[in-house]
């Protein structure tokens, strides 16, 4: 048998429980700090191959920034997929605090870009950045 989402006066009513509501607030937070990890890792990886001393040495730097980047991005995806899902069950109460204020503002796409988008551009930027770097080493090395 399915439970019920409490409503709004009868959640109020009880001491705190790890609820819908509960794992929404730490999936939210949980995405948001490895967004920022992710957002680190990659800054970091951009000033290392722009202050490498040799064209290998920052080649070294965009494949491991590449690979690490990858595996960050799939798990903010994964993250951002959980939270969508603990959404569409949370937009089914009306009276729950989200969904009032989701219909209030609209239904707006813009929380899949830290989720998805950012990482996925960040990831097709170092990518491409690494494929240039390696065509230059191998020009210069055989030319």
């Amino acid at each position: 048998m399915e439970e019920k989402p409490l409503d709004r006066l009868a959640r109020e009513k009880i001491a705190p429980v790890w609820d819908i509501s509960q794992e929404r607030m730490f999936i939210e937070t949980l995405l948001n700090q490895r967004f920022n990890l992710f957002l680190v890792f990659y800054s970091i990886t951009l000033v290392g191959f722009v202050n490498s001393n040799t064209p290998f040495l920052g080649e070294v730097i965009l494949v491991i920034g590449s690979i690490v980047s990858i595996m960050f991005t799939v798990v903010l995806m994964r993250t951002q997929h959980k939270l969508d899902e603990i959404l569409k069950i949370i937009f089914t109460d009306s009276e729950h605090a989200a969904t009032i204020i989701n219909s209030a503002v609209g239904h707006s796409g813009k929380r899949k870009l830290i989720g998805r988008t950012i990482p996925i551009i960040c990831c097709i930027f170092l990518c491409a950045t690494t494929l240039i770097n390696l065509a230059y080493i191998i020009y210069n090395y055989t030319h």
